[in-house]
Parts: structure tokens; C-alpha cells; sequence
């Protein structure tokens, strides 16, 4: 629920081996701690 994200900026998916987020062409991208995500999922 935070405003400033659109729920189509990035997807989360999981399974038993952890989770993974991909950004989704988002317009200013998508970052995990501070490293920039592509479409390729980052774990």
C-alpha cells in the first residue's frame, strides 16, 4: 500500500526455494538495497 509504487512496477514470486522480484518495465525501475533490478529475477 504505498502510493509512490504502482501495482504494476515489479512482480513478487515465490516458491520453496525463496523469493524473487522482476521489474515489469517500470519508468524509474525497480531496486533492491539500492542495486537496480531488470526483467531477469533477482533472488
Amino acid at each position: 500500500d504505498e502510493p509512490s509504487v504502482s501495482r504494476q512496477d515489479a512482480a513478487v514470486r515465490g516458491d520453496s526455494q525463496g523469493f524473487w522480484l522482476m521489474d515489469l518495465g517500470s519508468r524509474n525501475g525497480t531496486f533492491i538495497n539500492g542495486n537496480s533490478v531488470g526483467a531477469d529475477p533477482q533472488k
